[in-house]
């Protein structure tokens, strides 16, 4: 007679557990949905709620995004700064590459100076690859740090 109480008891709980679960299931998929974000195939724009919206130059308008969690901000002003920087370095080096090909080119013969500007302006941007991989790092960090409190 005990055992069967019990499972009386028993099975309506676990159908209820069951039931209430779904439920949460349901209501966090929903939230997922509608409140996270993920980049666009190009890093330029992002999908919010099935709309794109344009993440601005080094993400300025993606920065009101992450104002949602504080781990987000903090990676997210790393990704700006990292990238404002590899984006200075690859106009420097263009810029220092282009003159010494423009110097080498008006004078008659090789010299040391217009060599030594295309080496320097192509060095500076092989030195700049590392930097942008790492601000791309994190970017998606900010991001995903950002989807993970929004679910909080």
């Amino acid at each position: 007679m005990k055992k069967h109480i019990s499972f009386r008891f028993a099975i309506p709980l676990i159908l209820a557990s069951f039931f209430c679960s779904s439920l949460s299931a349901q209501s966090v998929l929903e939230k997922y949905e509608k409140e996270t974000i993920y980049l666009s195939y190009n890093n330029y724009s992002y999908i919010k709620n099935g709309q794109k919206h344009w993440a601005g130059f080094f993400g300025k308008h993606l920065k009101k995004e992450m104002e949602v969690s504080p781990d987000a901000v903090i990676e997210f002003d790393r990704y700006q700064k990292k990238s404002i920087t590899s984006f200075w370095m690859v106009m420097g080096a263009g810029a220092i590459y282009v003159s010494g090909v423009l110097l080498a080119q008006e004078r008659d013969e090789y010299d040391a100076l217009s060599g030594s500007m295309v080496l320097a302006g192509t060095g500076l941007m092989i030195a700049s690859i590392p930097l942008t991989i790492n601000s791309m790092k994190h970017y998606n960090k900010a991001i995903w740090l950002r989807n993970r409190d929004v679910l909080r």
